[in-house]
């Protein structure tokens, strides 16, 4: 019989499908928020100041929004499957056959790794943004008009 740690009817399990699950939607929600934030910003810059490579940011603002809520889906799906086995006893004590245990216990690590790679999306989409950002204040990327503005010196300088 395989033997997990447990607390009353709870066990390690669903403390940590729990807790990743709530984490990651929370961070989820905050970077969908960040990355709305940049698609409203994109949308509301007049059409003359845009750069060549505005519709690349444009489309790449959309993807992250459309990508945060995916994963803002997935998470609230872990955590109510979380919540929802906070209510049962532990599977691996309820005397069940042997192949019965396995099983269980690989689903479970299924649902935690599955939570945990969610919530790893949405911090490696974070750190992306941040390095953009920090690149963009430096000057190393801007939305193309650096291109148009390379052209006019050459222009000027002839």
């Amino acid at each position: 019989m395989i033997q997990l740690a447990s607390y009353g009817t709870v066990s390690d399990f669903e403390i940590l499908l729990v807790v990743i699950s709530f984490v990651g939607l929370c961070f989820s929600t905050y970077t969908a928020r960040q990355a709305w934030k940049d698609y409203q910003a994109l949308c509301a810059e007049p059409r003359e100041t845009r750069g060549l490579l505005w519709f690349a940011s444009h489309m790449l603002s959309k993807v992250w929004v459309v990508s945060e809520c995916g994963r803002i889906y997935l998470q609230f799906i872990f955590l109510v499957l979380g919540a929802y086995y906070l209510t049962f006893a532990d599977p691996t004590r309820a005397g069940l056959p042997q192949w019965r245990e396995i099983m269980s216990v690989i689903l479970q690590w299924l649902f935690i790794t599955g939570a945990a790679a969610t919530a790893g999306k949405s911090i490696y989409v974070w750190y992306v943004r941040m390095r953009l950002q920090e690149d963009a204040q430096l000057g190393i990327h801007t939305n193309g008009n650096h291109i148009n503005d390379k052209k006019q010196e050459r222009e000027t300088n002839s």
